[in-house]
């Protein structure tokens, strides 16, 4: 009863308040679509999840995991990566105290998490099965770069496609889609 389940979680994401860390109705629905192979509504719940999630826990987190999970990120400054996840994120704090955690205080820290990483890994799952190869392999990649004790909990080997009984895996830790139209 899938399609139910969707409507379910569908109401509970309407009827409650968006806050930080709560992100469980979203990653639910996402499972859910998931299973119906809505690849692209699931990727955008695991979204929403995982900005719920990194928005509550930034405080634990340094610039230099930041960085790592958002590799994009590179040309920005270290001062500009905090004001705008200050902004976005922790608005009621005093600036100079967000950052003093953020850029000074937690810079050898790295915030472990085994939920955050888990929805990474199921947004990588689903830009797979919507054969979107790049996009998945930078989606694992934030798991291992930015959570890089969490590796040995990873099945490197991911479900690109399944017909009847015939299934199609991806070793994602090798995988190189360095450059879009190609894969090896």
């Amino acid at each position: 009863r899938t399609d139910e389940a969707i409507s379910d979680f569908g109401k509970a994401i309407q009827n409650a308040k968006r806050e930080l860390q709560h992100s469980s109705s979203y990653e639910n629905r996402g499972d859910a679509y998931m299973k119906t192979q809505q690849w692209d509504l699931a990727i955008g719940d695991f979204t929403t999840a995982i900005s719920l999630q990194t928005g509550g826990i930034v405080l634990l987190m340094s610039i230099k995991q930041f960085r790592a999970l958002y590799p994009e990120y590179r040309t920005a400054s270290d001062e500009a990566i905090a004001h705008k996840l200050h902004q976005t994120f922790q608005p009621g704090l005093k600036y100079e105290d967000f950052s003093k955690d953020f850029l000074h205080d937690n810079v050898g820290k790295v915030f472990q998490s085994s939920t955050i990483p888990e929805i990474y890994l199921k947004r990588s799952d689903a830009y797979l099965k919507a054969g979107n190869w790049h996009r998945a392999a930078i989606e694992f990649r934030r798991v291992v770069d930015g959570f890089p004790y969490y590796v040995p909990a990873i099945d490197r080997w991911r479900e690109a496609s399944s017909q009847q009984n015939e299934h199609m895996y991806s070793d994602m830790q090798s995988f190189d889609a360095s450059h879009r139209d190609t894969v090896k």
